[in-house]
This record gives C-alpha cells, structure tokens and sequence, in this order.
C-alpha cells in the first residue's frame, strides 16, 4: 500500500503534463491556421484591387480611344466593335514600325556549308516587326476578339530556303532576263525547294566524320587515322564549294565516294590487322557505328523528304509585291502538318481558297507567306502583352483604304497572268544571265526559239546533273575496284 499511492499520483502527474503539451499543440496549430487564412484573405484582396485597377485603367483608355480602324465603314461593324470593347476589356495596343528599306535585309541570308543552318546577319534591330498590316491606319488598339475577326493582319512566316536562294542569287550577279519587274521573284517561287520545316538531311558528313578522327586514334592505326583526316579535309572543302543554290541539294551525293573509299580503307585496315587489341576493336566499332547513324540520318532523309519538294505557280500579281501562288507538289503537306486558315476573299479577289494556295509577300529582300492569326494565337499574344509588357510592333501596307475595302474581283482574261518557271514549264522557263557584262539586247530577249526544235532537248540544269550524277557512280566504282583489289594483293 505505501508503494502504490505514489506510483498512482506519478501517473496522474505525468497525464496532465501530456493534456496540458497536447493544448499547447494544438492553440499553436489553431493560430497558425488563422494567420494562413488572414495572408491569404490579403493576397486575394491586393489581387481583386489590382485587377479592378488594371480594368479602370483599361476602360479610360477605352473611352478616350475613339478611332476604330476600318470600323467607320461598315455601321454593323461598328456597333459589333463596340459590344465586343464593353463586353470584353482584353485590350492589345500595337506600336507602327517604319517600313524597312528596299534592300533592309538583301544579302543577309547565309546559310551554314556545314550544319545547313539558315541564319540572317547583320539586320538591324529597328527592322524587327511580328505583324504585317495590310489596312493603311496609324495604330491598332482593339480587343482580342475584334484582332481575330479583322481580315487584314497577318503574320510573316518567313521561307528560309527560298529566302536564302534570292539572296545568293543576288550574290552571284544573277539575273532573269525579261523584262518583268518581279522576274526574280517568280523564278525563286518556282524554284524545286522543300519549304517544310523536315529533317532534310541536308547538313555535311563532316559533322559525323569529325569525331571519327578521334575514334580512329583509338585504333592506333595510321592507315585509318590519315584517311579520316584527308576525309574530313575533304569533305569540308566539297561542303563549301555545293553551298550555292544549285548544288546544295547534292552535296551528299558528291560526297559519296569519299565516304565509300573511307569506309573501304576503315575495313581493310581492320581485317589486316594481326594482333589482338580490345581498344583497337572498339575504335573500330565507334567508326562504323558513326558511318551508319550518318546514313541513318543524313542520306536517309535526304531521300525521303522529296516528297515534300515544291514549287508556286503565280495566280495572281496584287500590288506591293504581293502574290497569290498556288503550290506544285508537297501533296501530301496538309495530311502531315494540317490545314491553314483561309484567307478572306476581300484580300485576293479570288472566288475559291484552295488549300494549295498561298498568300506570298517580298518585303526587303525577304520572301514569306502570310498567315491569318488565330484566336489562340492573339490570346497569347494578350498573355505577353499584359502580364509581360512586350511590345509588339507591325508594319503598314497599304494595300487596303476606306477607299478600297478589298481587292477586286479577279479577271483572267484581263490579268493574263504568265506562267510559273517549274520544272515542267519548257517553253516559259527564263534562264538566268550574269547581271555584269550582259547586254540590254540579252536582258530583254523573250527567248522564242525555246520552242520548236529545242522542245525535244531536255533543259541544261537535267543534263548537268545526269552527268553529275553518271561521274559520281563512275568515281565510286573505281575506288570500290581500286580498294578491292589492294585487299587481294
């Protein structure tokens, strides 16, 4: 008995110290709860007093704006512009660049001999623009809804290929002979290109074969180590020389007989090898595995994508050089990359939009095709604008007035337009002439004896690239010859 009463009080002692520990628990959890709900109540109240600013701010400038763009026309537009404005407050103000110069961007175009890159260099930044305007007005200031219904704003999707043919045919002093103001143009439209963005294979093997000299050093090989070498001196010089807009297409092919006898002397000097070297073996492995993954991405490619190669036709000429074209080949480019917006038939007078067709623009020295702008894409564009203050900024047409809402309707008969430069196109086809030293009598020539006895002649560029093609099969035979019969010596 005298032992249990304290045992007893001790637990009793120690219980309370627990519920009183437990208490202090949970009014430390209570009040941290609280203070959770009292920031959280503040952060929701600055967020609801920042937006029902913004929405003031917006709605003064609302009504102080008062030009509408090409609103006044129409009285319906007008007052569907004014419900959309007091219905919605996602305004988007865009700033008028300057019309760059006649050449702001001519001879800018380079495209990498080695990587196959197309990059643009020494372009000034106030020649930066994300927006064509075909309406003539001095700002734009309108909601999101009112941007994706106006039919005159589109965006420049620049062609890189056909961009950099113009610009190294202006390098090279070549012109169309004819006298057609936008000659060039149309013969780079009907230039045989690939315009999707696809893995073309189009880049130099010197990018794989550079790596394999550090391969071939693994074999301690001295056969193998100078062939990569000269390898890859030579392929680097055969990059540069077809890195014109006539040959860049078949640097690949020019390069297939360097690449054969490389791997032909690759083998030999594996084969006629007598000690045993594990390092040396995987040197070896490393090279093959390197030839066949270039094949695999490079030569395969390349043989693939001419499905995708295309050219234009011109349908129709409209002012500021601008064309409607309709696309010759690439037919299965709607199934793979879907189909494009229509384009309003105010802006080309045509009865029909055919999904061949293309809305292509020549703007200082750049070819691209203009594209509407979605809904999606100008609620990105609010994204930006309002949370990230960027300022985007368009260039002015002004194809299009109060004076002349839309292009009128087009005549055949009366536009006579000529015929593209294809591949297919025998008679029509201009060649081009050196700009220096040609006469005006060449340049001005229509070239009428194209026809007749000439019909049955196939064109120069075929015939220079069948006998490009026969010296390459000949040049590859002889070094599969030459390298087989050192292997039975």
């Amino acid at each position: 008995q005298n032992s249990f009463w304290p045992a007893c009080f001790r637990c009793r002692v120690d219980s309370w110290v627990f519920q009183a520990q437990a208490r202090i628990q949970l009014a430390e959890m209570a009040a941290k709860v609280s203070l959770d709900q009292s920031h959280q109540s503040l952060t929701e109240r600055v967020i609801k007093a920042d937006v029902a600013r913004r929405q003031s701010y917006e709605a003064k400038r609302m009504s102080v704006d008062e030009d509408r763009w090409a609103s006044k026309r129409d009285s319906k537009a007008s007052t569907a512009s004014k419900t959309s404005a007091t219905g919605n407050l996602r305004m988007i103000k865009m700033h008028k660049q300057k019309m760059p110069s006649h050449d702001g961007y001519m001879g800018k175009c380079h495209r990498n001999a080695v990587t196959g890159e197309i990059t643009l260099k020494r372009v000034h930044a106030a020649n930066d623009f994300s927006i064509i305007d075909l309406y003539k007005r001095s700002k734009i200031h309108k909601s999101v809804e009112e941007l994706a219904a106006d039919p005159y704003l589109f965006k420049p999707v620049v062609l890189p290929k056909r961009t950099w043919v113009y610009h190294d045919l202006f390098r090279q002093k070549k012109i169309v002979q004819g006298a057609d103001e936008n000659g060039m143009v149309r013969y780079v439209l009907g230039f045989p290109i690939a315009d999707a963005r696809v893995t073309a294979g189009q880049y130099s093997p010197m990018m794989a074969y550079l790596p394999m000299v550090l391969f071939c050093v693994v074999t301690k090989d001295t056969l193998a180590v100078a062939s990569s070498l000269i390898a890859v001196v030579t392929l680097g010089v055969v990059a540069n020389l077809c890195n014109r807009c006539q040959h860049y297409a078949r640097g690949r092919a020019y390069s297939i007989p360097i690449r054969l006898a490389h791997l032909g002397i690759l083998a030999l000097s594996m084969l006629s090898r007598t000690e045993s070297d594990m390092l040396g073996m995987i040197g070896y492995i490393l090279c093959f595995v390197t030839v066949f993954l270039d094949a695999i991405r490079g030569d395969w490619p390349a043989v693939f994508s001419t499905r995708f190669w295309c050219h234009y036709e011109i349908v129709r000429e409209l002012p500021e050089r601008l064309f409607v074209c309709k696309r010759i080949g690439a037919a299965h480019m709607e199934q793979q990359f879907g189909e494009s917006l229509p384009i309003a038939e105010e802006i080309h007078g045509l009865g029909v939009w055919q999904q061949r067709y293309i809305l292509a623009l020549e703007i200082s020295g750049m070819l691209c095709k203009l594209e509407p702008i979605s809904l999606k894409e100008w609620e990105v564009i609010y994204d930006a604008f309002a949370f990230s203050s960027k300022t985007y900024k368009y260039v002015s047409m002004g194809l299009f007035d109060d004076q002349t809402p839309a292009m009128y309707p087009y005549d055949e008969a009366f536009e006579n337009t000529p015929k593209s430069f294809g591949i297919g196109d025998k008679k029509n086809r201009t060649e081009l002439v050196d700009a220096v030293g040609a006469s005006d009598d060449s340049l001005n020539s229509d070239q009428e004896s194209s026809s007749g006895s000439e019909s049955d002649v196939p064109p120069p560029q075929v015939r220079i690239a069948a006998l490009e093609t026969a010296a390459v099969v000949a040049f590859a035979v002889a070094t599969i010859a030459s390298a087989a019969k050192a292997y039975v010596k």
